[in-house]
């Protein structure tokens, strides 16, 4: 009863007392008051225990892509999943062909083969840097704790005065003779990723696509263009995924 007395002189509030005030503050206060009522009926209205599926909700539940309906298929499709896209693909082609599911899956390989087309050339710089960094992260460590490796780099690339042999014992004493060369290409190293890492953060803030998303955009409009028949929407969600999936 508070609450019901509460939301109606709120409402009369809003209309009556403060008539020369704002639209605004007119809006603020009825959602004020729509806010009471809400709080009352939920407080008012009982609660409902959780209906709990039963045995033969269990038995029918779907539990492959092709037993979903269109619109489930459609939602998981949008949100990337990639055995929905293909499964969306696959109703495609068997609704422009007039095929059965079985039928349509000669016509799904021959478009997933003509995505993976020259996909390690086109993946190979992504690779390079991959193995390329976790060669220089492990290596890294030799050449900075390492006595005989930093000595031998000292030789052929540094050429600095090499430490007395009582500051040289410990791994720990060998890493600090070493970091006088090794901090300089480090530090810069790090510091020029880190500037990378900010232009692409800035620059997906203003909507920039990466590299790697130009890359599957075009794979996509390739596959799309190869396959008119089809689609294109359908088709281009589908080979970017399976780009994905092939690298």
């Amino acid at each position: 009863k508070k609450k019901k007395m509460m939301f109606q002189k709120a409402v009369f509030r809003s209309f009556m007392v403060n008539r020369g005030s704002t639209s605004s503050l007119i809006k603020q206060n009825i959602r004020k008051a729509l806010i009471l009522r809400n709080l009352e009926t939920t407080a008012l209205s009982p609660k409902k225990e959780p209906k709990k599926p039963t045995l033969e909700q269990a038995k029918t539940m779907p539990r492959y892509h092709y037993e979903f309906p269109n619109d489930v298929l459609c939602l998981m499709a949008v949100q990337g999943d990639h055995d929905a896209r293909k499964e969306r693909l696959i109703r495609e082609i068997m609704a422009v062909d007039e095929l059965s599911w079985d039928d349509a899956q000669p016509k799904i390989k021959e478009i997933a083969n003509a995505t993976h087309q020259g996909i390690s050339l086109a993946v190979f710089p992504f690779r390079a840097v991959i193995w390329g960094s976790l060669i220089a992260g492990f290596v890294s460590f030799p050449l900075v704790f390492h006595l005989d490796t930093a000595l031998w780099f000292n030789d052929k690339f540094v050429t600095a005065e090499v430490a007395a042999p009582e500051d040289l014992e410990t791994w720990l004493e060998v890493g600090s003779w070493t970091w006088n060369w090794m901090e300089p290409p480090l530090g810069q190293i790090s510091f020029f990723l880190l500037c990378l890492q900010l232009a692409r953060d800035q620059s997906a803030n203003i909507g920039k696509r990466s590299l790697s998303e130009n890359l599957k955009i075009r794979r996509a409009i390739t596959i799309a263009d190869k396959f008119p028949q089809y689609d294109r929407k359908i088709l281009e969600d589908f080979a970017e995924s399976e780009f994905v999936r092939g690298t």
